[in-house]
């Protein structure tokens, strides 16, 4: 019997001396206005979002935070209607502040309570988001869970980091100009690419004929077959579009030009090193730039056009009977279309 007497005086302190101020963290009040009946529908809201809303009679006259604190209320919330314009203020307990913002109508409109709602709603969010900040807000009402809940700001969505590193094997085709004398010709087109950040490009690379670059003359004809191998460094441009990106580079390599002669011809260069058989290679040293773009088919496969302007840095020249015929690898030009694909 005794210890039933205890609990219930137990209860009836806890009743007596509880703060205030925790009694009022979940209650908001709205001040009825004339004129209009948006507050009906904010109260509702407020109860929906956890909060308990009361409609409350105040004078025009009387500060907003007078009013919270004369109901005992964590906040409250006036609607002004002025002309073309509704006038939402917060009087803020937990933070300590008083915000507004002016919601305008249309010409010749009516105020939709929905827009109205969710202004002031949005505005009571706003505000007791400081209770998240690092320091935290001088209010004078303790904060609750449910407000804690209310006010929690929205998850970011996870932000997909860049792959570091990532190989990448590129196979392709495309045509190869070496000079007015020899025209064009086919090719095949492969690199082996490392990427860092999805940012550089630095390849292996090399381009090997599928038909040669044909010299006809009286004498005979000479059938030139270009090799190439080399390395390069490429930059990918940001985005212009959701998959496109433009890319820019420069490589620097060796082309190596197979000569093959109906008849006994010559091939030299500007050394006067002279091939005086049938079959013959020589090696040249090209620098070039490559530029083009690169499309994201899908997360692994990537569609790219390029194209290369090289130059040789020797002059190499193929020679019949003595007499020069053609000079080649000045320039060095070609277009590729290529498929690039994640290996890693």
């Amino acid at each position: 019997m005794r210890t039933g007497f205890l609990l219930f005086f137990a209860i009836v302190a806890i009743l007596i001396f509880q703060s205030p101020t925790s009694q009022a963290a979940n209650k908001v009040v709205v001040v009825r206005e004339t004129g209009h009946k948006m507050y009906e529908p904010l109260a509702r809201e407020l109860n929906a979002s956890g909060f308990n809303a009361h409609i409350i009679d105040a004078p025009d006259d009387m500060d907003l935070e007078q009013v919270a604190r004369r109901e005992n209320a964590s906040a409250a919330i006036r609607l002004n209607l002025k002309g073309k314009q509704v006038e939402v203020w917060v009087a803020d307990r937990i933070t300590g502040k008083i915000v507004a913002r002016t919601v305008r109508l249309e010409p010749g409109g009516e105020p939709e309570d929905s827009i109205v709602v969710l202004a002031a709603v949005e505005l009571l969010r706003a505000s007791l988001m400081e209770i998240y900040a690092v320091k935290k807000p001088p209010g004078e009402v303790a904060v609750d869970e449910s407000t804690k809940q209310f006010a929690e700001p929205a998850a970011l969505p996870p932000q997909t980091s860049k792959k570091r590193i990532s190989l990448h094997l590129v196979l392709g085709g495309g045509g190869a100009f070496m000079g007015s004398d020899t025209g064009f010709s086919g090719h095949g087109h492969t690199s082996l690419t490392l990427e860092l950040y999805e940012q550089f490009q630095f390849s292996v690379v090399g381009q090997f004929p599928f038909s040669p670059h044909e010299l006809s003359l009286p004498e005979g004809s000479v059938n030139i077959y270009p090799f190439y191998w080399g390395a390069e460094t490429i930059a990918l441009f940001r985005e212009t579009s959701r998959r496109f990106r433009p890319i820019l580079g420069m490589g620097m390599g060796a082309a190596v030009f197979y000569s093959k002669a109906s008849k006994s011809r010559s091939f030299e260069e500007s050394q006067s090193i002279t091939l005086q058989t049938k079959e013959q290679s020589v090696i040249v040293p090209i620098p070039y730039m490559k530029g083009g773009f690169r499309f994201q088919a899908t997360e692994l496969l990537f569609l790219r056009m390029d194209y290369i302007l090289g130059i040789s840095t020797e002059k190499t020249r193929v020679a019949v009977n003595g007499r020069t015929v053609a000079y080649i690898g000045r320039p060095w030009m070609s277009v590729n279309l290529a498929v690039e694909i994640t290996l890693w």
